[in-house]
């Protein structure tokens, strides 16, 4: 399996007659994928001083680009709406650190884990010129729910996490994010319900995207 995307390799067999001795052949293309490469890029990016200068660079006076895109989303409309880009870098770094996995919930897990995709999915990538590389917009990229990597850090299994995004088996990285986002109330203190391994589902499939580890559909 390639590293990333999608290599197709001609495959040709050659046989011969067992009653005339004539050769003949027969040729077949075989396509095998491995997870799409997106330049997406982990939580712990963000939090670092190459994330975080990121972040807090963009060429604002003021109100934040970041903090518009962020709050169209219900999860993070505790980010003020008058944030500087400084008080969202703080921000993210405040989400990224609370991310915890225990207890009866997993909200702060599944939230720390949008909002960078959240940033890398429009076209202006983060609004702040593509500073990290991406070949284009996460937001387009279109993934297979039905194949998601479990732990991004083996990928020992794949989980079918279609019943986090409504039974869609493929979507877009930005229709997950708007559904996910649908299911939170203002803030993401309750979201999916509260069903921890509704949460957990969502949650991989974002982990399994930030880390590259996502085939696309």
């Amino acid at each position: 399996m390639p590293q990333y995307n999608c290599v197709s390799y001609d495959n040709t067999a050659t046989f011969t007659a067992n009653d005339t001795g004539a050769t003949d052949s027969a040729s077949q293309t075989i396509t095998v994928c491995g997870p799409v490469k997106t330049g997406a890029l982990t939580i712990g990016f963000w939090q670092n001083k190459n994330g975080q200068a990121i972040i807090t660079g963009q060429a604002t006076a003021g109100l934040c680009p970041s903090t518009t895109w962020l709050r169209q989303y219900a999860p993070f409309q505790d980010l003020s709406e008058t944030a500087t880009c400084a008080k969202v870098g703080a921000y993210a770094t405040s989400v990224i650190k609370a991310a915890n996995a225990s207890g009866a919930a997993m909200n702060a897990m599944l939230k720390a884990q949008m909002l960078p995709l959240r940033w890398m999915s429009t076209s202006a990538t983060q609004h702040w010129g593509n500073k990290i590389g991406a070949p284009a917009p996460l937001g387009g990229v279109a993934i297979d729910l039905t194949l998601i990597c479990t732990p991004v850090g083996t990928c020992a299994t794949y989980a079918d996490v279609s019943s986090a995004f409504g039974g869609a088996t493929g979507l877009t990285a930005s229709q997950m994010l708007a559904y996910a986002a649908s299911q939170s109330n203002a803030g993401g203190s309750v979201w999916y319900g509260q069903v921890k391994s509704v949460q957990e589902l969502a949650k991989n499939a974002f982990d399994a995207i930030n880390n590259e580890k996502a085939f696309a559909q």
